[in-house]
Protein backbone atom coordinates (compact mmCIF):
# COMPACT_ATOMS: atom_id res chain seq x y z
CA UNK A 1 0.00 0.00 0.00
CA UNK A 2 1.55 3.19 -0.81
CA UNK A 3 2.02 6.03 1.79
CA UNK A 4 -0.62 8.43 0.16
CA UNK A 5 -3.18 5.69 0.87
CA UNK A 6 -2.31 5.66 4.47
CA UNK A 7 -4.81 7.30 6.65
CA UNK A 8 -1.60 9.01 8.54
CA UNK A 9 -1.42 12.35 9.88
CA UNK A 10 2.76 13.45 10.07
CA UNK A 11 3.87 15.76 12.72
CA UNK A 12 6.05 17.95 10.63
CA UNK A 13 3.00 18.54 7.69
CA UNK A 14 0.14 18.26 9.37
CA UNK A 15 -2.46 20.71 10.57
CA UNK A 16 -0.95 20.96 14.65
CA UNK A 17 -4.75 20.84 16.01
CA UNK A 18 -5.38 17.79 14.32
CA UNK A 19 -2.15 15.82 14.31
CA UNK A 20 -2.47 16.78 18.52
CA UNK A 21 -6.21 15.58 18.63
CA UNK A 22 -4.86 12.23 16.71
CA UNK A 23 -1.98 12.08 19.65
CA UNK A 24 -3.84 12.93 22.66
CA UNK A 25 -7.32 12.35 21.65
CA UNK A 26 -8.06 8.49 22.77
CA UNK A 27 -5.47 8.68 25.69
CA UNK A 28 -7.05 7.14 29.05
CA UNK A 29 -4.55 9.91 31.55
CA UNK A 30 -4.66 13.46 30.56
CA UNK A 31 -1.69 14.01 33.23
CA UNK A 32 0.70 12.74 30.88
CA UNK A 33 4.68 13.84 30.13
CA UNK A 34 3.93 15.51 26.65
CA UNK A 35 7.27 15.97 25.70
CA UNK A 36 7.09 13.00 23.80
CA UNK A 37 6.08 13.63 20.47
CA UNK A 38 5.31 10.89 17.49
CA UNK A 39 6.46 11.95 13.78
CA UNK A 40 3.25 10.02 12.72
CA UNK A 41 -0.40 9.14 13.86
CA UNK A 42 -1.38 5.92 11.58
CA UNK A 43 -5.32 6.10 11.93
CA UNK A 44 -5.49 1.66 10.95
CA UNK A 45 -8.90 0.54 10.13
CA UNK A 46 -7.56 -2.37 8.11
CA UNK A 47 -4.77 -5.22 8.96
CA UNK A 48 -3.55 -3.70 5.62
CA UNK A 49 -3.06 -0.21 7.40
CA UNK A 50 -1.21 -2.10 10.14
CA UNK A 51 1.50 -3.86 7.63
CA UNK A 52 1.53 -0.32 5.68
CA UNK A 53 2.47 1.16 8.86
CA UNK A 54 5.18 -1.30 10.34
CA UNK A 55 7.06 -1.21 6.36
CA UNK A 56 6.77 2.76 6.40
CA UNK A 57 8.35 2.52 9.99
CA UNK A 58 11.22 0.08 8.16
CA UNK A 59 11.84 1.98 5.60
CA UNK A 60 12.22 5.34 7.88
CA UNK A 61 14.02 3.34 10.08
CA UNK A 62 12.18 4.51 13.15
CA UNK A 63 9.98 2.86 15.85
CA UNK A 64 6.41 2.05 15.88
CA UNK A 65 4.37 2.07 19.23
CA UNK A 66 0.40 0.75 19.00
CA UNK A 67 -2.73 1.62 20.77
CA UNK A 68 -5.54 -0.50 21.00
CA UNK A 69 -7.49 1.43 23.90
CA UNK A 70 -5.38 4.05 25.26
CA UNK A 71 -6.55 2.68 29.03
CA UNK A 72 -2.62 2.45 30.00
CA UNK A 73 -2.42 5.58 32.20
CA UNK A 74 1.59 5.34 31.93
CA UNK A 75 0.78 6.62 28.12
CA UNK A 76 3.04 3.71 26.58
CA UNK A 77 1.27 4.55 23.03
CA UNK A 78 3.23 7.79 22.69
CA UNK A 79 6.64 7.84 21.89
CA UNK A 80 8.94 10.40 20.76
CA UNK A 81 10.05 10.35 17.07
CA UNK A 82 7.78 7.34 16.74
CA UNK A 83 4.83 5.96 13.97
CA UNK A 84 1.65 5.48 15.99
CA UNK A 85 -0.57 3.19 14.60
CA UNK A 86 -4.16 4.04 16.77
CA UNK A 87 -6.43 1.04 16.41
CA UNK A 88 -9.43 2.67 17.20
CA UNK A 89 -10.96 2.38 14.10
CA UNK A 90 -10.11 -0.73 13.62
CA UNK A 91 -13.20 -2.57 15.10
CA UNK A 92 -14.74 -6.25 14.48
CA UNK A 93 -16.04 -9.19 16.35
CA UNK A 94 -16.81 -12.55 14.99
CA UNK A 95 -18.54 -15.54 16.68
CA UNK A 96 -17.82 -19.18 15.67
CA UNK A 97 -21.51 -21.10 17.10
CA UNK A 98 -19.70 -24.48 16.30
CA UNK A 99 -16.91 -23.70 18.55
CA UNK A 100 -18.01 -20.90 20.61
CA UNK A 101 -15.01 -19.03 20.11
CA UNK A 102 -15.04 -15.32 19.38
CA UNK A 103 -12.25 -13.56 17.43
CA UNK A 104 -12.07 -9.55 17.98
CA UNK A 105 -9.33 -6.89 16.98
CA UNK A 106 -7.29 -5.36 20.15
CA UNK A 107 -9.65 -2.16 20.03
CA UNK A 108 -12.62 -4.33 21.37
CA UNK A 109 -13.92 -2.80 24.37
CA UNK A 110 -14.97 -4.96 27.52
CA UNK A 111 -18.12 -3.19 27.12
CA UNK A 112 -18.59 -3.84 23.70
CA UNK A 113 -17.41 -7.50 24.00
CA UNK A 114 -19.51 -8.27 26.81
CA UNK A 115 -22.83 -6.86 25.08
CA UNK A 116 -22.25 -9.04 21.67
CA UNK A 117 -21.44 -12.11 23.38
CA UNK A 118 -24.49 -11.32 25.88
CA UNK A 119 -26.55 -11.14 22.45
CA UNK A 120 -26.07 -14.83 21.98
CA UNK A 121 -25.93 -16.26 25.51
CA UNK A 122 -22.26 -16.44 25.90
CA UNK A 123 -19.56 -14.91 28.09
CA UNK A 124 -15.87 -13.86 28.23
CA UNK A 125 -14.35 -12.71 31.18
CA UNK A 126 -12.91 -9.28 29.90
CA UNK A 127 -12.00 -5.95 32.12
CA UNK A 128 -13.91 -4.94 34.96
CA UNK A 129 -14.18 -1.55 33.26
CA UNK A 130 -15.80 -1.37 30.20
CA UNK A 131 -13.54 0.95 28.13
CA UNK A 132 -10.83 -1.20 29.04
CA UNK A 133 -9.70 -3.09 25.24
CA UNK A 134 -8.63 -6.32 24.50
CA UNK A 135 -5.09 -5.51 23.52
CA UNK A 136 -3.33 -4.24 27.10
CA UNK A 137 -5.88 -6.46 28.54
CA UNK A 138 -4.72 -9.34 27.35
CA UNK A 139 -0.84 -9.10 27.05
CA UNK A 140 -1.14 -8.02 30.57
CA UNK A 141 -2.69 -11.41 31.41
CA UNK A 142 -6.32 -10.30 31.55
CA UNK A 143 -7.16 -10.12 35.28
CA UNK A 144 -10.70 -10.06 34.25
CA UNK A 145 -14.57 -10.91 35.64
CA UNK A 146 -13.77 -13.61 38.47
CA UNK A 147 -9.81 -14.04 37.85
CA UNK A 148 -10.33 -15.01 41.46
CA UNK A 149 -11.36 -18.12 41.09
CA UNK A 150 -11.33 -18.86 37.16
CA UNK A 151 -8.03 -17.67 36.88
CA UNK A 152 -6.76 -15.15 34.22
CA UNK A 153 -8.57 -14.55 31.25
CA UNK A 154 -5.38 -15.47 29.00
CA UNK A 155 -6.06 -19.65 29.36
CA UNK A 156 -8.90 -19.08 27.37
CA UNK A 157 -6.77 -17.51 24.45
CA UNK A 158 -6.86 -19.98 21.37
CA UNK A 159 -5.22 -18.06 18.96
CA UNK A 160 -3.78 -14.43 17.98
CA UNK A 161 -3.12 -12.92 14.32
CA UNK A 162 0.29 -10.57 14.38
CA UNK A 163 2.08 -8.33 12.21
CA UNK A 164 5.61 -9.03 12.52
CA UNK A 165 8.54 -7.10 12.07
CA UNK A 166 8.75 -7.68 8.75
CA UNK A 167 5.29 -6.07 8.06
CA UNK A 168 3.84 -9.45 7.06
CA UNK A 169 0.84 -11.19 9.37
CA UNK A 170 1.27 -14.43 11.09
CA UNK A 171 -1.06 -16.68 12.90
CA UNK A 172 -0.08 -17.96 16.04
CA UNK A 173 -1.49 -20.77 18.54
CA UNK A 174 -0.12 -23.58 20.81
CA UNK A 175 0.77 -25.31 17.73
CA UNK A 176 1.77 -22.40 15.08
CA UNK A 177 4.44 -19.84 15.91
CA UNK A 178 3.85 -20.89 19.33
CA UNK A 179 6.51 -18.74 20.73
CA UNK A 180 4.78 -15.29 20.18
CA UNK A 181 1.56 -17.11 21.11
CA UNK A 182 3.32 -17.71 24.75
CA UNK A 183 4.47 -14.17 24.77
CA UNK A 184 1.22 -12.70 24.00
CA UNK A 185 -0.19 -14.13 26.79
CA UNK A 186 0.86 -11.93 29.83
CA UNK A 187 4.31 -10.76 28.09
CA UNK A 188 3.09 -6.87 28.60
CA UNK A 189 3.82 -3.84 26.05
CA UNK A 190 6.93 -5.19 25.31
CA UNK A 191 5.16 -7.82 22.49
CA UNK A 192 7.15 -7.67 19.37
CA UNK A 193 4.84 -6.91 16.93
CA UNK A 194 1.02 -5.97 16.33
CA UNK A 195 -1.91 -8.05 17.36
CA UNK A 196 -4.71 -7.54 15.17
CA UNK A 197 -6.85 -10.21 15.96
CA UNK A 198 -7.77 -12.27 19.68
CA UNK A 199 -9.24 -15.94 18.93
CA UNK A 200 -10.84 -16.65 22.77
CA UNK A 201 -12.78 -19.46 24.13
CA UNK A 202 -16.56 -18.38 25.80
CA UNK A 203 -18.64 -19.95 28.13
CA UNK A 204 -22.49 -20.00 28.82
CA UNK A 205 -23.45 -16.46 30.06
CA UNK A 206 -24.18 -17.03 33.76
CA UNK A 207 -26.37 -14.51 36.03
CA UNK A 208 -24.85 -11.59 37.67
CA UNK A 209 -25.53 -11.02 41.08
CA UNK A 210 -23.91 -8.39 43.83
CA UNK A 211 -23.93 -7.64 46.99
CA UNK A 212 -22.14 -5.02 48.38
CA UNK A 213 -21.41 -4.34 52.63
CA UNK A 214 -19.70 -1.45 54.15
CA UNK A 215 -18.32 -0.59 57.59
CA UNK A 216 -16.26 2.57 58.82
CA UNK A 217 -13.08 2.86 57.83
CA UNK A 218 -11.65 2.19 61.16
CA UNK A 219 -13.03 -1.61 60.84
CA UNK A 220 -10.60 -2.59 58.08
CA UNK A 221 -8.33 -4.44 59.70
CA UNK A 222 -11.24 -6.78 60.82
CA UNK A 223 -13.07 -6.25 57.63
CA UNK A 224 -9.76 -7.53 55.94
CA UNK A 225 -9.17 -10.40 58.49
CA UNK A 226 -12.39 -11.77 57.41
CA UNK A 227 -12.11 -11.66 53.81
CA UNK A 228 -8.84 -12.64 53.37
CA UNK A 229 -9.98 -16.21 55.73
CA UNK A 230 -13.30 -17.17 53.62
CA UNK A 231 -12.40 -16.12 50.54
CA UNK A 232 -9.85 -19.74 50.20
CA UNK A 233 -13.09 -21.96 50.29
CA UNK A 234 -15.87 -19.19 49.23
CA UNK A 235 -17.73 -20.31 46.11
CA UNK A 236 -15.88 -20.63 42.94
CA UNK A 237 -18.39 -18.50 40.76
CA UNK A 238 -18.44 -15.41 43.56
CA UNK A 239 -16.07 -12.57 42.75
CA UNK A 240 -14.74 -10.62 45.91
CA UNK A 241 -13.70 -7.49 46.25
CA UNK A 242 -12.49 -5.16 49.04
CA UNK A 243 -12.17 -1.25 49.07
CA UNK A 244 -11.59 1.64 50.94
CA UNK A 245 -13.16 4.91 49.04
CA UNK A 246 -15.76 7.61 49.74
CA UNK A 247 -19.43 6.78 49.02
CA UNK A 248 -21.02 9.25 47.16
CA UNK A 249 -22.39 11.58 49.31
CA UNK A 250 -20.49 10.55 52.56
CA UNK A 251 -18.44 12.78 54.71
CA UNK A 252 -15.97 10.20 55.61
CA UNK A 253 -14.14 6.57 53.76
CA UNK A 254 -16.16 3.53 54.03
CA UNK A 255 -13.64 -0.48 53.85
CA UNK A 256 -16.45 -2.18 51.52
CA UNK A 257 -16.67 -5.51 50.35
CA UNK A 258 -18.33 -6.19 46.88
CA UNK A 259 -19.95 -9.81 46.01
CA UNK A 260 -20.59 -10.62 42.39
CA UNK A 261 -22.12 -13.73 41.85
CA UNK A 262 -22.05 -15.00 38.89
CA UNK A 263 -25.02 -17.85 38.41
CA UNK A 264 -27.76 -18.59 36.55
CA UNK A 265 -30.56 -18.28 38.91
CA UNK A 266 -31.32 -15.90 41.85
CA UNK A 267 -31.85 -18.90 44.38
CA UNK A 268 -28.00 -19.89 43.73
CA UNK A 269 -26.83 -16.91 44.17
CA UNK A 270 -28.25 -16.46 47.43
CA UNK A 271 -27.08 -19.90 48.21
CA UNK A 272 -23.41 -18.36 47.86
CA UNK A 273 -24.10 -14.96 49.22
CA UNK A 274 -25.99 -16.14 52.05
CA UNK A 275 -22.92 -16.47 53.89
CA UNK A 276 -21.70 -12.50 53.81
CA UNK A 277 -23.09 -11.26 56.48
CA UNK A 278 0.47 1.94 42.05
CA UNK A 279 -0.22 -1.97 42.30
CA UNK A 280 1.31 -5.05 43.70
CA UNK A 281 1.42 -8.57 44.71
CA UNK A 282 1.18 -9.15 48.47
CA UNK A 283 2.62 -12.39 49.82
CA UNK A 284 0.70 -14.88 50.62
CA UNK A 285 1.12 -14.62 54.44
CA UNK A 286 0.95 -10.75 54.67
CA UNK A 287 -1.56 -9.44 57.41
CA UNK A 288 -3.47 -7.24 54.63
CA UNK A 289 -5.87 -5.30 57.17
CA UNK A 290 -2.84 -4.56 59.02
CA UNK A 291 -1.39 -3.26 55.95
CA UNK A 292 -4.07 -1.36 54.45
CA UNK A 293 -5.02 0.12 57.79
CA UNK A 294 -2.99 3.79 57.67
CA UNK A 295 -3.74 4.10 54.11
CA UNK A 296 -7.40 3.52 54.46
CA UNK A 297 -7.42 6.38 57.70
CA UNK A 298 -5.16 7.97 55.47
CA UNK A 299 -7.11 8.26 51.90
CA UNK A 300 -6.41 11.59 49.84
CA UNK A 301 -9.71 12.32 48.50
CA UNK A 302 -12.64 11.43 47.68
CA UNK A 303 -11.77 10.16 43.99
CA UNK A 304 -9.23 7.51 44.91
CA UNK A 305 -9.78 3.94 46.00
CA UNK A 306 -7.98 1.61 46.89
CA UNK A 307 -8.43 -2.09 45.73
CA UNK A 308 -8.16 -5.60 46.88
CA UNK A 309 -8.76 -8.61 45.35
CA UNK A 310 -8.31 -12.01 46.78
CA UNK A 311 -6.88 -14.91 43.89
CA UNK A 312 -7.49 -17.73 45.28
CA UNK A 313 -6.58 -18.89 41.83
CA UNK A 314 -2.89 -17.73 42.35
CA UNK A 315 -2.52 -21.31 44.19
CA UNK A 316 -2.74 -23.36 41.29
CA UNK A 317 -0.68 -23.55 37.86
CA UNK A 318 -1.66 -21.12 35.14
CA UNK A 319 -3.30 -22.88 32.27
CA UNK A 320 -0.82 -23.45 29.54
CA UNK A 321 2.23 -22.28 31.41
CA UNK A 322 2.21 -18.59 29.60
CA UNK A 323 4.65 -15.30 30.08
CA UNK A 324 2.06 -14.25 32.94
CA UNK A 325 4.22 -16.44 35.92
CA UNK A 326 3.65 -13.45 38.84
CA UNK A 327 1.10 -13.79 41.27
CA UNK A 328 0.28 -13.97 44.91
CA UNK A 329 -3.44 -14.63 46.74
CA UNK A 330 -3.73 -10.79 47.19
CA UNK A 331 -3.39 -8.12 44.79
CA UNK A 332 -3.90 -4.88 45.81
CA UNK A 333 -4.32 -1.35 43.29
CA UNK A 334 -4.28 2.42 44.27
CA UNK A 335 -6.52 3.91 42.15
CA UNK A 336 -5.82 8.29 42.98
CA UNK A 337 -7.32 11.04 40.94
CA UNK A 338 -7.79 14.62 41.85
CA UNK A 339 -8.73 17.34 40.05
CA UNK A 340 -6.75 20.39 40.62
CA UNK A 341 -2.93 20.83 39.35
CA UNK A 342 -2.11 22.07 42.90
CA UNK A 343 -2.69 19.08 44.39
CA UNK A 344 -0.28 16.78 42.28
CA UNK A 345 2.39 16.50 45.48
CA UNK A 346 -0.09 15.69 47.92
CA UNK A 347 -1.69 12.54 45.92
CA UNK A 348 1.73 11.39 44.31
CA UNK A 349 3.23 10.98 47.90
CA UNK A 350 0.50 9.50 49.43
CA UNK A 351 0.64 6.65 46.50
CA UNK A 352 4.85 6.66 46.65
CA UNK A 353 4.52 6.32 50.96
CA UNK A 354 2.12 3.74 50.75
CA UNK A 355 3.65 1.56 48.18
CA UNK A 356 6.80 1.86 49.90
CA UNK A 357 4.52 0.87 53.35
CA UNK A 358 4.08 -2.66 51.24
CA UNK A 359 7.42 -3.39 49.89
CA UNK A 360 8.63 -5.76 53.09
CA UNK A 361 5.43 -7.90 51.78
CA UNK A 362 5.67 -7.31 48.19
CA UNK A 363 6.64 -9.76 45.37
CA UNK A 364 5.88 -7.83 42.48
CA UNK A 365 3.18 -6.12 40.67
CA UNK A 366 0.67 -6.50 37.55
CA UNK A 367 2.62 -5.55 34.26
CA UNK A 368 -0.54 -3.58 33.12
CA UNK A 369 -0.86 -1.63 36.21
CA UNK A 370 2.43 -0.19 36.81
CA UNK A 371 4.30 2.38 35.23
CA UNK A 372 7.59 1.31 34.00
CA UNK A 373 9.03 5.24 34.46
CA UNK A 374 8.43 5.59 38.22
CA UNK A 375 10.12 2.71 39.76
CA UNK A 376 11.59 -0.98 39.22
CA UNK A 377 9.88 -4.08 40.64
CA UNK A 378 9.14 -7.81 39.19
CA UNK A 379 6.24 -8.76 36.83
CA UNK A 380 7.94 -12.14 35.94
CA UNK A 381 9.20 -14.88 37.34
CA UNK A 382 13.17 -14.32 36.75
CA UNK A 383 12.97 -17.16 34.27
CA UNK A 384 9.28 -16.02 32.20
CA UNK A 385 11.32 -12.69 32.31
CA UNK A 386 14.84 -13.56 31.28
CA UNK A 387 12.41 -15.67 28.30
CA UNK A 388 10.48 -12.47 27.45
CA UNK A 389 13.66 -10.33 26.87
CA UNK A 390 14.92 -13.19 24.45
CA UNK A 391 12.06 -13.65 22.88
CA UNK A 392 12.07 -9.64 22.45
CA UNK A 393 15.48 -9.78 20.64
CA UNK A 394 14.77 -12.79 18.68
CA UNK A 395 11.46 -11.35 16.77
CA UNK A 396 12.49 -7.83 16.70
CA UNK A 397 16.10 -7.63 16.36
CA UNK A 398 16.24 -4.08 15.27
CA UNK A 399 14.27 -2.98 17.60
CA UNK A 400 11.82 -1.82 15.66
CA UNK A 401 8.52 -2.17 18.13
CA UNK A 402 8.70 0.40 21.25
CA UNK A 403 8.56 -1.66 23.87
CA UNK A 404 8.84 -1.08 27.52
CA UNK A 405 8.45 2.46 28.22
CA UNK A 406 10.58 3.05 31.35
CA UNK A 407 12.45 5.90 32.31
CA UNK A 408 14.09 7.97 29.25
CA UNK A 409 12.58 5.50 27.09
CA UNK A 410 16.10 3.38 27.16
CA UNK A 411 15.42 -0.16 27.70
CA UNK A 412 15.07 -0.60 23.43
CA UNK A 413 16.18 -4.33 22.96
CA UNK A 414 17.58 -5.21 26.86
CA UNK A 415 14.44 -4.84 27.69
CA UNK A 416 13.66 -4.85 31.87
CA UNK A 417 15.35 -6.10 34.50
CA UNK A 418 14.17 -9.23 35.81
CA UNK A 419 16.27 -9.98 38.33
CA UNK A 420 15.15 -9.11 41.44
Amino acid sequence: MATSKLPILRRETSEPKAFNDAVWRRVFNHRRESSRIPRAVVNASSVEHVKAAVQLANQEECRVSVRSGGHSWAVWSVRDDAILVDLGDFKFIEYDEKSKIVSCSPSTTSAELMEFLNARGRFFSTGHCGDVAMGGFLLGGGQGWNAKNWGHSIEQMVAIDVVTEDGNEIHCSAVENEELFWLARGGGPGFPGIITSFSLQTRPFPGVYRTLLAWPVTEIPTVMDWVTKVCDDFDTDTEVAGFVLYPPGSPAPVVAVLFISLKGSVEEAKQALQYCVDSVWLSNDANVGALLAEPGRTIPGKTTTILYQPITSSQRPVKGDPAFSLQTKHYVSLYCGWPNAEDDEEHIQWVDKTINSFKPHSVGSLVSDFDFQRRETKHWSEDKGEKIMALRRKYDPVGRFAGFLDAGDKSGLDGLRTNF
